[in-house]
């Protein structure tokens, strides 16, 4: 095939002058997709493309010309590849008379997508976002772009675009050429945007792999230690490999610095911890930590306490205010707790149910705390959350010492799930509190019993094995000798009563 021969700048001006004549001219009912010649198209593009994928950008230029001059309706690919090339060419520019020419360049071609393709407020998405990538000094134009594809697209906005368009504002804010009522509309607008698509996640999830300053430590099968271990939360998906391909691990229990996973860790101690998350709630978190000068919780309180005072059954104005409340961690301010009260009369809900609890038992308020997660219980429909609540609930009752009620609330749990492992460690750990009030013999005649809740909780539960293991190898230690056996007659393997709280029968053992 005969490769056209121009000069770079030659070419550039052609282009302008076709673009010009095509937008006066054409209409998208009139083109021909396949051109004049549909084999010279079809080789040009193909060639083209290639050329595109192997990164060769400046032998795919006039195979891409001819494409976009000659059959624009073709492929919405042909504007693609052209707007790689054309970043290439802004990345070797050195003059800013040339830069120009390029970014002019490269608007004509996000124009021309628009008018065979259509989409408009996604392709100006793109063209925005290309912008901010090329010129990063001059922000306004690309945000514009986004402003615009925000207000066309709304919540089908490009999860991509949200982080880079705020910090740029926020940039400009401290630069003194926006203001913090600026920071604050946008940031009310995108919250409301990412809420939406991270409730309605679609039938394809975007994943982002995230590295942390935690490593895997004193691993023993799918249990490994971390003093930073409050920074993970359960159910939280990680590995220890920055690949999609690499296993994946959800975290099941946290229990102090003991943080247990679903399976055994294949990887070697001392890796690197990894978030696997879903993009929206990358793009919260990070639109979060970029707003937080901003959203101070006194500020947050000024601005919608009164909105709520003046229209105080507004359930989507509730909505909104606990949004923001809760990415701003307001949970424990007097708004949070009025709002949520009067938002939950009004729409009982489990997962509002469930998140004013945990807001009380931050407070350490936690008789309120149980109050509310038994009402989330009430109305959940589903028995996977039941019994995570009723866990919750044995663990606040732990943390209070009140060992009857760990013992209920994990008997709860056990008759949804028989197989909930971590109801039987939070039964033996409660077993540990009752030593105190045996006497004699049975002080230390309980840790049979403690241990045996942990090797149920093994037995049933293969997740949590890593944390029952290192609890019984802990807790056997304590176990009376033989010598005080054998002055009682007590024999290794014999049944035993505990005369004390819980008064289970268990097997006599002897270290």
């Amino acid at each position: 095939m005969r490769r056209l021969s121009m000069k770079p700048k030659a070419l550039m001006m052609l282009l302008l002058t076709l673009f010009a004549f095509n937008a006066v001219q054409a209409q998208v009912s009139d083109c021909n997709p396949n051109g004049k010649d549909s084999l010279l198209t079809l080789r040009n593009y193909t060639l083209m493309h290639e050329d595109v994928k192997m990164k060769r950008l400046e032998p795919a230029f006039e195979g891409w010309l001819y494409v976009f001059t000659n059959a624009p309706c073709f492929r919405e690919q042909t504007y693609v590849d052209g707007i790689e090339i054309y970043e290439g060419r802004y990345e070797k520019a050195t003059d800013d008379t040339r830069k120009k020419e390029i970014m002019d360049t490269i608007g004509m071609i996000y124009q021309q997508r628009i008018q065979y393709f259509g989409r408009e407020g996604y392709v100006k998405g793109k063209w925005g976002k290309t912008l901010l990538d090329l010129d990063k000094g001059h922000p306004e134009a690309g945000m514009a772009l986004i402003e615009e594809s925000i207000k066309l697209d709304s919540v089908h906005l490009e999860d991509n675009l949200v982080v880079p368009y705020f910090n740029y504002l926020v940039a400009l804010e401290k630069a003194n050429r926006k203001t913090k009522d600026d920071v604050l509309k946008a940031y009310e607008t995108l919250t409301e945007i990412v809420d939406y698509n991270i409730k309605h996640p679609g039938t394809t999830m975007k994943l982002g792999i995230y590295k942390t300053a935690l490593k895997v430590e004193n691993l023993n099968e799918n249990t490994f230690t971390s003093d930073k271990a409050d920074a993970l939360d359960q159910g939280l998906v990680i590995t220890l490999k920055p690949s999609y391909n690499s296993p994946r691990y959800t975290i099941t229990n946290i229990d102090s610095i003991d943080i247990t996973v679903d399976k055994p860790i294949t990887e070697a101690e001392g890796s690197t911890i990894y978030f696997v998350k879903e993009a929206w709630t990358v793009a919260q978190e990070n639109l979060n930590n970029l707003a937080a000068p901003y959203l101070d919780c006194q500020t947050l309180a000024s601005i919608y306490t009164p909105k709520f005072k003046e229209d105080p059954n507004n359930v989507e104005l509730m909505e909104k205010i606990l949004l923001f409340l809760n990415n701003a961690k307001c949970t424990s301010s007097d708004l949070y707790f009025e709002v949520s009260e009067a938002y939950l009369k009004l729409t009982p809900d489990a997962a509002g149910y469930r998140n004013l609890a945990n807001a009380y038992k931050s407070k350490k308020n936690y008789a309120k705390a149980l109050e509310v997660y038994q009402k989330a219980i009430n109305i959940e429909t589903e028995d996977a959350k039941k019994v995570d609540d009723y866990i919750t609930m044995a663990k606040i009752a732990l943390a209070t010492k009140n060992i009857n009620q760990v013992k209920t609330y994990a008997d709860k749990a056990l008759a949804i799930n028989p197989n909930k492992g971590e109801a039987y460690i939070l039964i033996g750990d409660s077993y540990l509190h009752a030593a105190a009030n045996c006497t004699d013999f049975d002080k230390k005649a309980i840790y049979w019993v403690v241990v045996d809740q942990y090797i149920k909780a093994k037995n049933v539960d293969a997740g949590i094995a890593g944390a029952a293991n290192r609890r019984i190898a802990t807790y056997s230690r304590y176990f009376p000798s033989k010598e005080e056996g054998f002055f009682r007659s007590i024999n290794a393997g014999d049944s035993y009563t505990l005369k004390c709280y819980p008064n289970l029968t268990t097997k006599a053992r002897y270290n």
